[in-house]
């Protein structure tokens, strides 16, 4: 399956709008299956705090906790929509990206927008 980043930045900004739930989110594996897989995501590429149960109905599930700095750090440099939009255009020309590579150009994109402090 391949990783969908604005799936990614949405779940990212939707649990940082409800960080003061005591679980914001929770899937189960039988929710879509592209949810519940981009929910292990954000794990693996160390996004966010997640854990994987069983439930009481034998079902697997998958919890998003808590951002962890690194999805903080992402969320901020795709805050911007022209950025975001610009490394949306490099990633669909590549191919795809890891979270880091991305934001790598997420900060370079930042970068290029902002004018350089001029010395008088």
């Amino acid at each position: 399956m391949k990783r969908d980043w604005k799936m990614i930045r949405a779940m990212l900004q939707l649990v940082e709008n409800t960080s003061t739930a005591k679980y914001p989110l929770t899937y189960c594996q039988d929710h879509i299956a592209t949810i519940y897989h981009h929910a292990l995501l954000l794990g693996e590429g160390g996004l966010a705090t997640v854990s994987k149960f069983t439930g009481r109905d034998k079902r697997n599930y998958v919890r998003i906790e808590s951002l962890t700095d690194e999805g903080r750090s992402f969320l901020e440099l795709s805050r911007d929509p022209i950025v975001w939009a610009e490394a949306m255009a490099v990633v669909d020309k590549l191919g795809g990206l890891d979270s880091g590579t991305l934001k790598l150009l997420l900060a370079k994109k930042a970068a290029e927008k902002t004018p350089s402090p001029t010395v008088s």
